[in-house]
């Protein structure tokens, strides 16, 4: 398998693809290479946008690399798109792998619509904030799986969801990379158990793109020994008991099961998760000061933007539009959680300044979806209240975001050196997994 060509001949990406335009290059691709590739209907997404399988290849092994889990996560729509691409121009490439490869290029096309007002433009904060959305966990593709065990049990699928469900039970892949991505930060990976060699090359992988290892993951987090920046996929389920409960006493949980948890129950699937960030740290410019002004911002928006939520909740509620049900199931929490209390806190103290910055991000996005909804309110009933509410919130959402770009602490990564790691991973998973079957046999 030939890694390194692979890798270099990613394109110079300056922006990502609306849903449209993924499906418009696959249309192209099925045209342009008729019989190479293969197109399955996984189902519907919630609001009617089909959720389609797109394969080539016939390899002894299976690969599928899933994108937008969360659907302002999209390095992996870019990487699905490229190899795609690739595998149609260069078939011997694609033969090296020795896989069939199966790509969804974004399981939630919904949610990705409502992130397309920063889709096309440069990836800076004012502009990802402006257009955010990511749904409730109950919402997720990713954490929707059927779950069974003693007297808990989750089976409230979302559609989305279930057309990735299909997409397992069709392929039954050898490896699932679930291409999810972070905001701000350093690398790091989740892996299945079975491959330490792996885990090792992994932990060492982002030195060579000039990234900076994170080894504290997300909270939670479980390290792989000997493999700093590695870790073991969590337990979904477990989490969900404990921090989420059940719904009444009925033993349904909120939540279900992973990706990979089903995946490795039902077929014996390896994954992988390979978290690169939109933004990396300039922390000589880092000014405390800043963030404490966005930090105090950000809890007077909070009290604006649920009095704002109050009043445009009847309008809402009875106007025919997906964008304005999906915001407010998000938006469901009427107040600050005790999560992004702790996350604005720990921004507060400066012990340690890329947890700040990166949990400040985190704490945006709740406001940044009022924002949003606010917009969507105001198309819908342009009363002279309303305008005022609006424009009033929009004042105060340039201010918020002025701020953050003045504290100059963010530095936009290129999306091709995303992809290419991404790439790279993904790829030495598929090489060590493979050299791991091979051995098991010998």
């Amino acid at each position: 398998m030939d890694i390194n060509q692979i890798v270099a001949l990613v394109p110079d990406y300056q922006q990502f693809f609306s849903v449209q335009e993924m499906a418009q290059r696959t249309e192209l691709l099925c045209m342009e290479y008729p019989g190479i590739v293969r197109r399955t209907l996984l189902g519907n997404s919630r609001f009617g946008a089909p959720i389609e399988l797109v394969s080539i290849g016939d390899g002894a092994h299976s690969v599928m690399v899933v994108g937008a889990p969360h659907p302002h996560e999209l390095v992996g729509t870019l990487m699905a798109d490229y190899l795609l691409q690739l595998f149609c121009q260069r078939p011997e490439l694609l033969q090296s792998t020795g896989a069939s490869w199966h790509f969804i290029k974004a399981i939630d096309p919904d949610g990705v619509a409502l992130n397309a007002g920063w889709l096309s433009e440069p990836l800076l904060a004012s502009n990802y904030f402006s257009s955010f959305f990511r749904p409730p966990l109950y919402r997720q593709a990713e954490y929707t799986f059927p779950f069974s065990s003693g007297d808990v049990e989750f089976s409230e699928a979302s559609p989305e969801n279930q057309a990735w469900k299909n997409a397992l039970d069709l392929v039954e892949p050898d490896l699932l990379y679930s291409t999810h991505n972070c905001e701000f930060g350093g690398v790091f990976f989740f892996t299945s158990d079975g491959l330490p060699d792996l885990d090792q090359t992994l932990s060492e992988l982002p030195v060579s793109y000039q990234f900076q290892p994170d080894f504290n993951g997300e909270h939670g987090s479980i390290p792989k020994p000997g493999s700093p920046g590695v870790f073991n996929f969590p337990d979904e389920i477990a989490e969900s008991i404990r921090e989420m409960g059940m719904q009444g006493s009925n033993g349904k949980l909120m939540t279900g099961d992973s990706s990979a948890g089903y995946a490795q129950q039902r077929f014996a699937t390896f994954s992988l998760i390979a978290e690169v960030p939109y933004w990396c740290a300039k922390p000589h410019h880092v000014q405390y000061s800043i963030i404490a002004d966005i930090i105090h911002q950000t809890r007077e928006w909070y009290v604006q933007g649920e009095q704002l939520l109050m009043q445009f909740l009847p309008l809402l509620q009875t106007a025919n539009s997906p964008g304005a049900l999906l915001l407010l199931e998000a938006l469901a929490l009427p107040t600050m959680s005790s999560a992004e209390m702790t996350y604005a806190d720990t921004a507060e103290t400066p012990l340690n300044w890329m947890t700040a910055v990166t949990n400040q991000l985190l704490v945006l996005r709740r406001p940044a979806m009022l924002f949003k909804l606010s917009e969507i309110a105001f198309t819908f009933e342009q009363r002279t209240e309303t305008q005022h509410a609006y424009e009033q919130m929009k004042q105060t959402m340039h201010a918020w975001m002025m701020a953050l770009e003045k504290s100059d602490m963010l530095e936009r990564v290129p999306l091709r050196k995303l992809v290419q790691l991404q790439t790279e991973a993904g790829l030495l998973t598929l090489q060590h997994l493979i050299q791991a079957r091979i051995d098991s046999v010998i």
